[in-house]
């Protein structure tokens, strides 16, 4: 069996990207990040992993759950792959459906191995199979089967979504409890302690709260009144717009940051990263993160910062077990009245979690290389190269408040707001509109018109650019014709003029001619007798 090199990854963008804040946030509408910026960890983590020195990855811009592929894009990736590899989160569940179909489909005609590198399903805490629509697991049940004819097995997330699969009738070797990549970045034997024996009103905190809860309003006011250093981070699309542009958040419940006239907005207690590098940097230097969103807890665990998730649904909550992450159902926080975060910083225990992280760590890795994956922690497939490009490459800082943002973040934004004067012109929101009915706008066919001038110009200018270049080494090649033909003209004369002394020697007398003969041949003999 041939090694798989070729990885087609399911990955908005490497590792080591250096897309701007602005163009990051605005892909596709929903960010290169699928709209929550959670799904960077454990993408990073299994490009990362799978990043050996002969590999070529290739990250496939969600391509495949967001349009039906059509059979010559299959066939094109059946022909320049060797495997398909699917980092996903909680991909059973309804709202996930219409993705998980097109996904289906393309995995369907695909003839490379295709290996899933965890996966959950989503649920009120104690739910299972049978309370999923019919619709959802018929689609979860197709999902399974095309990965398991390119697979010996697919990864998820914890014990829930294995009991999941169990009750649509899969067998318990068709399924491998993995855990979430995201946690086996770092070595076998990382280990997370308490940096404070306590937290007080100064200490480094950082909370996420980004949940259409009521009871969230309680619980973050009473964290922030308590904290001078309390720094929310968002991770949907919608938190990262409204910290880049001032968006107010209507999605969440008023009390929580959500629009430019709340505390934490005017005092920059809020951020959002699209990249992992500076997201992890920053939590390496915090005392504590706790909260409802999981990769914004396993953020900060996997940067050494200890955390605890307040799981409240069953994506959360498996892999809080499976990891040993410590943590409290959110509902029994809130019924408990200490929901201040020295006191779960007081309850917090990680012998658990990092006894538990080698032998984690090594079912993780066991399950790549049985599906005929290589990693960078087998021996000889290291790769110092690219680990210095994760360190040295220049990642986009995280998104703050405008107001406490340096120039160079301000000029970003600007940069991205002015695209050109064509485009100003049709922007209607706060645009100058004279009084005077003699002031004739610009239609919207008028301004596509000249866009598809301006584009016909650019065009034009290339063409003309192209012209110069072919003129240019055409002019080369009549210099190398005429180079030529003066050489040949030459060699031409050359011969001419031994014609013509050929010629003059034949209208000699023949006794002249034969004397001359003679002599020749004598002195050929003399020369030859020497």
């Amino acid at each position: 069996m041939q090694p798989i090199k070729r990885i087609l990854l399911r990955a908005g963008r490497p590792p080591h990207d250096e897309t701007s804040n602005e163009a990051a946030l605005s892909w596709r509408g929903g960010g290169h990040f699928a709209s929550n910026a959670g799904n960077m960890l454990y993408s990073d983590s299994v490009f990362h992993a799978l990043n050996t020195p002969d590999a070529e990855i290739t990250c496939d811009a969600y391509a495949p759950q967001s349009r039906f592929l059509s059979d010559d894009e299959v066939a094109a990736v059946n022909d320049e792959f060797d495997a398909y590899v699917l980092p996903l989160a909680n991909a059973f569940r309804p709202e996930f459906i219409k993705h998980l179909t097109k996904m289906t489909s393309f995995i369907e005609r695909l003839h490379i191995p295709v290996i899933v590198t965890g996966v959950g399903s989503q649920g009120e805490i104690g739910e299972g199979a049978s309370e999923m629509d019919d619709r959802t697991k018929e689609e979860t049940t197709r999902f399974v089967s095309a990965v398991l004819d390119h697979s010996s097995s697919i990864g998820v997330r914890g014990e829930v979504t294995r009991q999941v699969l169990l009750d649509l009738g899969f067998h318990d070797s068709d399924i491998s409890v993995i855990g979430c990549p995201s946690l086996f970045n770092n070595s076998r034997d990382f280990q997370v302690n308490k940096k404070l024996s306590h937290l007080t009103e100064d200490s480094r905190i950082s909370i996420n709260h980004e949940w259409p809860i009521p009871d969230l309003v309680t619980f973050y006011k009473a964290n922030e009144e308590r904290y001078r250093n309390l720094t929310t981070i968002y991770q949907t699309a919608a938190g990262g717009e409204y910290i880049l542009w001032g968006r107010t958040m209507e999605e969440l419940p008023e009390g929580l940051p959500r629009s430019i006239h709340d505390r934490a907005y005017k005092e920059n207690h809020l951020k959002f990263f699209t990249n992992v590098r500076p997201w992890k940097e920053f939590l390496a230097n915090e005392d504590f993160t706790f909260g409802v969103r999981l990769h914004g807890v396993i953020a900060s665990l996997i940067a050494g910062t200890p955390a605890v998730l307040l799981p409240i649904d069953t994506r959360t909550m498996e892999l809080a077990e499976y990891h040993a992450i410590p943590h409290t159902i959110f509902s029994d926080v809130m019924q408990s009245g200490k929901y201040l975060a020295e006191d779960i910083y007081e309850s917090a225990d990680f012998t658990e979690f990092n006894n538990r992280m080698s032998e984690n760590w090594d079912r993780y890795y066991k399950f790549l290389e049985e599906n005929g994956l290589r990693h960078i922690h087998q021996p000889g497939m290291e790769n110092p190269e690219y680990e210095r490009t994760l360190t040295s490459f220049h990642p986009a800082p995280a998104i703050e408040p405008i107001n406490f943002q340096d120039p160079a973040a301000i000029a970003a934004r600007l940069r991205w707001l002015w695209q050109d004067r064509t485009t100003d012109h049709w922007r209607p929101a706060g645009a100058f509109d004279p009084e005077t009915s003699l002031d004739k706008p610009l239609t919207h066919s008028t301004v596509k018109t000249l866009q598809e001038i301006q584009k016909k110009l650019k065009k034009s200018d290339l063409e003309k650019n192209e012209l110069s270049l072919v003129l240019s080494k055409s002019e080369k090649k009549i210099s190398e014709l005429e180079h030529a033909l003066d050489a040949t003209e030459q060699e031409n004369n050359k011969r001419i003029k031994s014609l013509e002394a050929y010629r003059d020697q034949l209208h000699q007398p023949f006794e002249k001619r034969l004397w001359q003969a003679i002599k020749r041949r004598f002195k050929r003999l003399l020369r030859t007798s020497k």
